[in-house]
């Protein structure tokens, strides 16, 4: 099973950690990663959101990101196209 997409998300976590030291807030930060990347690639009805008949691209930490940014930094679980790739 590859984890390209798994170091991936690793990669993208400190690229978020740096637009929060940038001044962004975390609920932002997320949503351009999550919903406003869908959109500017032409794919909200496949991807973006937690929706029944997405793809299930999913990341799972202990903590909030919305209350500590890092957390993106320590991911303990992934999912790709609706398998784990990752499981603590």
């Amino acid at each position: 099973m590859a984890l390209e997409g798994y170091k991936g998300i690793i990669w993208s976590g400190i690229i978020y950690y740096q637009l929060f030291n940038a001044g962004m807030k975390p609920q932002d930060i997320l949503k351009t990663a999550t919903v406003n990347a869908a959109d500017l690639i032409g794919k909200r009805e496949s991807l973006g959101t937690i929706e029944i008949g997405k793809i299930a691209d999913i990341i799972a930490m202990h903590g909030s990101p919305l209350t500590d940014i890092k957390e993106l930094l320590d991911v303990d679980f992934v999912m790709k196209s609706g398998t784990i790739v990752k499981q603590q």
